[in-house]
């Protein structure tokens, strides 16, 4: 009984701690006005609140749910002051909370779960990772991406607790690439280890299916939506400018990227090491 006790009272503390941090991390970014994409995600979410349908009645080069997520925290906290911002740290600080407890489902010595949860806030509110302030494509996405990995965990592992989990997982999955494309690359990476079993290797099929139906719910249901606001054909006119723009973005931005994918990827890597290779990046752990 002591021993629990004392578990819980680590717990509570971590807890604590993982959202003060959050909270002090994001005031930096309560008044630092608004970027050129932050204005945009703004307007958007106005928009839907008002009947306007994305892509349709305003042109937007990116996914849907940032604007999405504008909607609701203006919806909740208004555009006084900035207040919709606070939707960012609400959902970053629930789904770190959510992240931490998820580990500790996994057996992972609550510690390690604890400095892997404050490293992570600490990385996701660095300046570093923002072009302005934290309203952006990129962190709703890591947010997400987040949520999506502890669903996994977060519920009892009886056959229909399984379903559900791995239903929430695949759908917040969906909702990370509607956030930003480039996250399918990333969360595609982990999937394999929602449904594929070791000890003896084995393929867990129900795993894999409310997995994959729990992200093709989403998806389904965003097109059924395009379609319904005869947003469709706009959205389809968004992909094609959107990749013809990504194609020659390097140009447009005047940053020489190589041609070779051999070399691309030594360039890439190079940009990745000299990020992580930041004392800036680390410091929130020296006192561990």
């Amino acid at each position: 009984i002591v021993f629990l006790k004392r578990k819980s009272f680590f717990d509570i503390s971590f807890y604590i701690i993982i959202i003060l941090l959050t909270l002090n991390l994001s005031k930096r970014f309560m008044n630092t006005g608004l970027s050129h994409d932050e204005s945009m995600l703004v307007f958007g979410g106005h928009g839907m609140l008002h009947g306007m349908v994305p892509y349709r009645d305003f042109f937007e080069l990116k996914p849907i749910m940032a604007i999405v997520m504008n909607a609701l925290g203006i919806l909740l906290f208004g555009l006084k002051n900035c207040g919709f911002k606070y939707i960012v740290t609400v959902s970053l600080t629930i789904s770190l909370v959510l992240f931490y407890f998820s580990m500790l489902r996994l057996k992972i010595f609550r510690f390690f779960a604890f400095i892997i949860s404050i490293f992570t806030s600490y990385l996701l509110l660095q300046a570093d990772f923002h072009d302005w302030g934290n309203n952006d494509f990129e962190i709703y996405g890591a947010i997400f991406s987040i949520l999506s990995f502890s669903s996994l965990y977060l519920i009892d592992k009886t056959v229909r607790d399984i379903k559900l989990s791995h239903f929430l997982a695949g759908l917040f999955f969906a909702i990370a690439v509607l956030t930003k494309e480039p996250y399918l690359f990333a969360l595609i990476a982990f999937t394999p280890f929602a449904f594929l079993k070791e000890k003896p290797l084995k393929f867990n099929f129900i795993e894999f299916k409310s997995l994959f139906l729990g992200f093709l719910f989403f998806i389904a249901f965003f097109f059924v939506y395009l379609l319904l606001t005869g947003a469709l054909v706009h959205y389809i006119y968004r992909m094609e400018y959107t990749l013809a723009y990504a194609k020659d973005f390097h140009k447009i931005a005047g940053v020489d990227i190589p041609s070779n994918f051999k070399d691309l990827i030594v360039y890439d890597w190079e940009k990745i090491r000299s990020y992580l290779n930041n004392f800036s990046s680390f410091q929130i752990l020296l006192p561990f």
